[in-house]
């Protein structure tokens, strides 16, 4: 028993009430609660007695990077809290990184949030699937969107097995992800392209190598985490078993761009909006990622590596990102993920690749009026600079009315998806109508 590796556990905690549950489940589920060394950034008010009344013992209050470090034993394992003022957070990737000071050389990583629940011998179950991989890669990762629980449904846990997959690209140009159900059998974790920030599991070197960013507030966590994690040499898997659930939505439950609001600012609660913080990390991950940005980036430390490079990532998971656009196979039926070596031709694979535009028309009573909805259809297309139509949706009048009488309104939207070759991009949209006996009528076109 005293030879079992240590897991250095990374979380971080925002006023969550799911907090004790979380870390009792993990405990009382684990093999070896002996070999739990837990670190958490509780972003909070600093009582500790919601600790104390789970049963969990102080043995030790500190001062640690200028805050209050309580260290708490529970059944054996090691909980180190780190006690943050929830006004003083700068966010989630600066909570993590808070929360990895305390990593002590332990043989393995993992990091969740604080809302999850745990299958039974999770840890040994954990390590001996880390320890599979390690014949096919001197550096697995363990990752992906957990299946989901509710806290007043426990016995309803979901047992899908997701990996992720490719979403878009926000309004920022960032790559954003989607959980995908894999529903044929898993016989061995799979690989993949993208990592997930709530729950990552690998060797313990992955905190001193692949850092949280703590100027990363939220968007573009994981996929800016996941280029830095493969350049370093890290390839990622993801379970072909439930390991662990985790609570997703949270409707209820407060969050840091609650608190951190402009009134919050004007009051001088907090330092910066978290819109501002915010800002300035979009801006850090598009930088990361070999786009052209405003402000000069010095990543420092939270760079890029050397064993691969950011157009081997983008050859891996099939997308460019300065581009913004993907293989067709990655928004296929099979939302392709990863590409193993040799599927896509170095120096021709560019050439295949896609844009994926998606916009939101909305019809307001005005456009309708403009536009008359006892037209015979209305015309929307889509255009390149060069006047080269690359969508077209016809809207009849059977449609225009029903859209209209079922609105909550006086008008109503249309959503365009579509794709069209790397080099061609939207420019302009043209609505015409046509109208019956008269032939087309006014013309509205705005800029894509």
């Amino acid at each position: 028993m005293d030879n079992v590796p240590c897991i250095f556990v990374s979380i971080a905690s925002y006023r969550d009430s799911e907090l004790i549950p979380t870390l009792v489940d993990m405990v009382s589920q684990s093999a070896n609660p002996q070999s739990l060394h837990i670190s958490i950034c509780w972003q909070c008010e600093d009582d500790i007695s919601m600790f104390l009344d789970q049963g969990m013992k102080l043995t030790q209050q500190r001062l640690h990077h200028g805050f209050n470090l309580y260290v708490f034993s529970y059944r054996n394992a090691v909980i180190q809290v780190i006690s943050v003022h929830y006004y003083q957070s700068e966010g989630a990737c600066w909570a993590r990184h808070i929360a990895e000071t305390l990593y002590d050389d332990e043989e393995y990583f993992m990091q969740i949030d604080s809302h999850c629940r745990f299958i039974v011998d999770w840890d040994s179950q954990m390590i001996n699937s880390l320890g599979h991989l390690a014949t096919l890669s001197p550096k697995p990762v363990l990752t992906g969107y957990p299946p989901a629980y509710q806290p007043d449904k426990l016995d309803e846990k979901s047992n899908d097995l997701i990996r992720l997959m490719f979403r878009g690209f926000s309004q920022e140009k960032i790559l954003q992800l989607s959980p995908y159900v894999m529903t044929e059998d898993i016989p061995s974790p799979i690989r993949g392209s993208y990592l997930a920030g709530g729950f990552i599991f690998s060797l313990g070197c992955f905190v001193t190598e692949i850092p949280n960013d703590p100027q990363i507030f939220f968007e573009g966590e994981e996929i800016a985490m996941a280029v830095r994690a493969f350049t370093h040499g890290y390839d990622i898997y993801h379970p072909d078993k439930v390991l662990l659930w985790h609570f997703y939505g949270r409707q209820d439950h407060v969050k840091v761009w609650t608190d951190h609001s402009n009134e919050a600012k004007t009051k001088g609660s907090v330092d910066q909006a978290w819109w501002e913080r915010d800002a300035i990390s979009k801006n850090r991950v598009k930088a990361l990622l070999g786009h052209q940005t405003t402000e000069r980036c010095d990543h420092g430390i939270y760079c890029l590596g050397e064993q691969r490079s950011l157009s081997d990532f983008e050859r891996t998971a099939g997308v460019d990102f300065s581009r913004c656009l993907v293989h067709p196979d990655v928004i296929g039926d099979d939302h392709k993920a990863y590409f193993s070596h040799g599927e896509l031709i170095e120096g021709e694979w560019r050439t295949l690749l896609v844009g994926i535009y998606k916009k939101t028309i909305k019809f307001d009573s005005s456009r309708i009026t403009t536009l008359g909805k006892d037209a015979l259809y209305w015309y929307v297309s889509v255009y390149t600079e060069d006047n080269m139509l690359l969508e077209q949706q016809t809207l009849y009048s059977d449609e225009i009315n029903e859209k209209i009488s079922n609105s909550e309104g006086e008008g109503f939207s249309l959503s365009l998806d579509f794709t069209s070759e790397g080099n061609l991009k939207p420019h302009s949209i043209r609505i015409s109508p046509f109208i019956h006996r008269v032939g087309w009528g006014e013309v509205i076109e705005e800029a894509w």
